[in-house]
């Protein structure tokens, strides 16, 4: 993310404890020992994991929160930081996500305008007609007081009305409501437990099916939350309680469903076939399976395309034939398709083989099959003819950045009503576009959809790719953005992110809001370690499970370099890693406490040897492995941050962000290391719990929780670099020794 010359440095070289009057308490230490496989593991504050329901927990939580909020508030430049913050989201007329045109001209998108807090579901008949908004979620708040956020959308294929899910204070507990565009009204249909979504209308547009979580019992753990859901059938204006089931876990023979699976029925616009797929929740792998549409009921008989065996990721469809992207035999992935059929599938067939770039996305059109693929971070579109497949032509991009079909909407798999593909093009040096392309005029044209702002393109960032050596030798690419002003000379400080889980790829992307840290002197850094995509499968499984040392050792080399190089000094370098990043962040601190001065958690992953008590856990288990076999306790053990915590040792300035309502990664993770980190340190150096009560995971964050997020971990950052103007009010300050 992302100039000033650092004047007199004495804040951190005299850093103590601070003031105890105004510490925050410590969290009291009561041990549980637990015995994995003969290795006997202590845990000072497994009481925090009921943190909800422990009014003792919830009170030192909020003493923690709130001293937190009073230290950084106390800073004098916070003030201006957060209205310079503010301006530069705001600069853009209105924040555009998931568009989606219809063959009928209809298109829909989630916009967020300037100066307003919440992503507002909107309309318009045509590109050029007048815009409508069809929900507002500050309706909803002004009901029940509550912040919530649309989490998904899907309109029926012609347009007619839209499914739309959403969700309370960031929770991801999101209900299913119907709208009827032509009044804006609507239908009074609530369908809950649907945090999944996946809805899929048929082409009468009244019906469509939907994913829906089971209720749990009483008695029922939270672990189970995500087992044994269902995919129902709904009919417009009808009584939820009476949709039929069409998939669950032993509802068809044709398609064996475990419990702790998800499946799904997916529809293409304009196509004759329906698929289900079956899915491991975040294993990238997938079964798919196919039908005629008008076959579909709850005894549908399914052929299955591909097995989990067949490692295939996603899939594209023409009217009689699917393409599979697949990485089997494919570290870099390829494409292969099978011919459609009433009763039958055709054999295999290879259309893209495997070569030197990574193919990332696949998604269908009237006019053939579109992909995408990657060197690094750099991005390539490309067409296969529908008519003849093996025609493969690149389609030239306006600028070099990385292309997406996927912003959209997630799970898009395309239409085959109308030729074309609606792309978005983002780089490190300017904000993100829409674009649709025309494959009769062959031309990429800019989607007026995304109101231009005066901070979208500046003429001043400039960005170098990298490669790193890390401590193994494997060469890991880093990505650098900053200003053309800046020198390399150690005095400027540096932000480095990183991620690697998933398989997913931190894809190049410039936000205005950037323009904060660049103007404070940070070069902006991000490591592409092991775990990630972007080298394709095998990258992603040599950071994974019993490999997963390997990302955050990636992050550690790459931190080294950006000293070595003189981007920044030690003592202005901070590290950031976010949810499955907190693994990255966590585990880089704790084996090398003094390469950063400062890391920042953001709902970080922290307690992996205890995640899969959460409901998120089991669903994880595919990712970091399980606690119930040997060889994965010992890896969860490994890349556990709270288990690595050692007494005595000089930590440097930790800031846990965490909102308290995540359902992904539960807030007694940063609670739990927070205690941890609170009691080992010998640094003097302070660990922050910076608590949001009113949000999740960011999934659904508003504005003005994101602009608070930012503000404080910038603020944050600048006070351990020495700024005068974030060093806190007298009574925060170190005492010196």
């Amino acid at each position: 993310m992302r100039l000033f010359v650092l004047g007199c440095f004495t804040w951190m070289t005299a850093a103590g404890t601070i003031a105890g009057e105004n510490l925050a308490p410590k969290a009291p230490v009561r041990e549980v020992e637990d015995d994995y496989f003969g290795t006997k593991i202590s845990d000072p504050y497994r009481w925090l994991e009921n943190i909800k329901n422990d009014p003792e927990g919830q009170q030192w939580l909020k003493s923690q929160a709130d001293y937190s909020r009073k230290l950084i508030d106390s800073m004098p430049g916070h003030e201006k930081l957060q209205a310079r913050i503010t301006e530069l989201i705001n600069s853009e007329p209105a924040t555009i996500a998931k568009p989606r045109q219809l063959a009928n001209g209809n298109l829909f998108y989630l916009k967020t305008p300037a100066n307003q807090n919440t992503a507002k579901l909107c309309f318009r008949r045509s590109p050029s007609d007048e815009e409508v908004v069809l929900v507002d979620p500050d309706d909803f708040q002004k009901r029940t007081g509550l912040p919530y956020a649309i989490n998904y959308f899907e309109p029926s294929w012609d347009g007619r009305y839209v499914a739309f899910g959403i969700s309370a204070q960031g929770s991801e507990n999101a209900e299913i409501r119907l709208i009827n565009t032509a009044n804006q009204k609507e239908t009074g249909e609530v369908i809950p437990r649907c945090d999944l979504g996946a809805v899929s209308w048929l082409p009468d547009g009244i019906h469509f099916l939907y994913n829906q979580l089971q209720e749990l019992k009483p008695d029922q753990p939270a672990t189970e939350k995500y087992f044994n859901s269902r995919m129902a059938f709904h009919e417009v204006g009808s009584d939820p309680a009476k949709d039929v089931v069409y998939l669950t876990v032993d509802g068809n023979p044709s398609i064996p469903v475990k419990p702790n699976q998800a499946a799904t029925i997916t529809t293409v616009p304009g196509g004759e076939f329906s698929f289900a797929i079956v899915s491991n929740f975040v294993a990238n792998e997938i079964a798919v399976f196919v039908a005629p549409m008008k076959d579909l009921g709850p005894n549908t008989k399914w052929q299955k395309l591909a097995d989990f065996e067949d490692q295939v990721t996603g899939f594209g469809v023409t009217r009689d034939t699917v393409y599979l992207l697949t990485h089997k035999n494919a570290p870099r992935f390829k494409i292969v398709s099978r011919s459609l059929g009433a009763d039958e599938v055709g054999e295999e067939k290879e259309v893209v083989p495997t070569g030197d770039k990574v193919i990332q996305q696949i998604v269908s059109a009237k006019d053939g099959i579109y992909y995408t693929a990657t060197d690094g971070v750099d991005c390539r579109l490309y067409r296969l003819n529908s008519s003849d497949p093996t025609k493969r032509e690149e389609i030239p991009l306006p600028a070099t950045g990385w292309v997406s079909f996927y912003d959209f909407e997630e799970g898009f798999v395309g239409d085959l009503r109308k030729p074309g593909v609606l792309v978005t093009l983002s780089s490190w040096v300017a904000a993100t576009n829409y674009y649709a392309y025309d494959p009769e005029k062959k031309r990429l044209s800019e989607l007026a959809l995304q109101p231009p702002g005066p901070n979208d393109k500046p003429k001043d960032v400039v960005s170098q790719e990298v490669k790193v050596k890390s401590y193994d030798g494997t060469l890991v690419p880093l990505s650098i953005v900053g200003l053309q002003s800046f020198q390399r000379d150690g005095t400027h400080p540096a932000l480095l992110s990183g991620y690697g889980s998933y398989g997913i790829v931190d894809e190049p992307r410039y936000q205005p809001v950037d323009r904060a840290f660049l103007e404070h002197g940070i070069w902006r850094a991000v490591a592409h370690v092991r775990g990630s995509g972007v080298y394709g499968d095998q990258w992603y499984r040599a950071g994974q499970k019993a490999n997963k040392p390997n990302t955050w050792r990636d992050f550690i080399a790459c931190g080294e370099y950006l000293i070595n190089e003189r981007y920044a000094s030690r003592s202005k370098l901070a590290g950031v890693g976010g949810s499955a990043g907190g693994i990255t962040i966590g585990r880089a601190i704790t084996d090398r406490p003094d390469l950063f001065s400062v890391a920042l958690s953001v709902v970080g992953s922290l307690d992996t040897l205890r995640s899969e008590v959460t409901a998120d856990g089991p669903p994880n288990v595919p990712e970091f492995g399980t606690i119930k076999e040997e060889a994965g306790f010992r890896a969860l053990r490994e890349m556990s941050t709270y288990d690595h915590i050692q007494q005595g040792t000089a930590y440097p300035t930790i800031l846990l962000y965490h909102g308290y309502n995540d359902p992904r990664v539960e807030v007694w993770m940063s609670a739990k290391a927070g205690a941890r980190f609170q009691a080992a340190t010998s640094s003097g150096k302070p660990v922050l719990l910076d608590i949001d009560y009113e949000s999740g995971h960011g999934i659904g964050n508003t504005r003005s929780q994101n602009i608070r997020r930012t503000t404080d971990l910038l603020s944050v950052m600048l006070w351990q670099f020495g700024d005068p103007e974030f060093q806190p009010a007298e009574k925060f300050k170190a005492k010196k020794e």
